[in-house]
């Protein structure tokens, strides 16, 4: 996650590699995780990029269970984006994400 300009709408993206299933199953994965991040969007409409990654054990996880995760990790990056600027070490977290990168300002991901 990185904190850009105020003015720049909020862009979110997905990593959903072959080892998460075939393309059917890739294609349930990212159209579950845009559904859960349109609560994101609402909520910072500009000024924030993210990127989920999505693990193989997406591709058997129910809704809900990827909703929690997705909650998690977003609460977790967003604490650690605000607590210490240009920390870029990754962070462990839930069965959905694998890492995430977390900076301020132009930083790269």
């Amino acid at each position: 996650m990185v904190s850009t300009s105020s003015d720049a709408p909020s862009q979110i993206g997905f990593i959903v590699a072959k080892t998460v299933g075939n393309a059917v199953t890739r294609n349930l994965v990212k159209r579950r995780l845009r559904e859960i991040v349109v609560e994101t969007v609402k909520q910072h409409p500009y000024g924030m990029n993210v990127v989920v990654r999505a693990l193989p054990v997406s591709a058997h996880a129910s809704f809900s269970d990827l909703v929690t995760d997705y909650r998690k990790a977003f609460s977790t990056a967003s604490s650690r984006m605000q607590g210490k600027v240009g920390d870029s070490s990754p962070l462990t977290l839930a069965p959905a994400v694998d890492k995430v990168r977390v900076s301020k300002g132009d930083d790269a991901l």
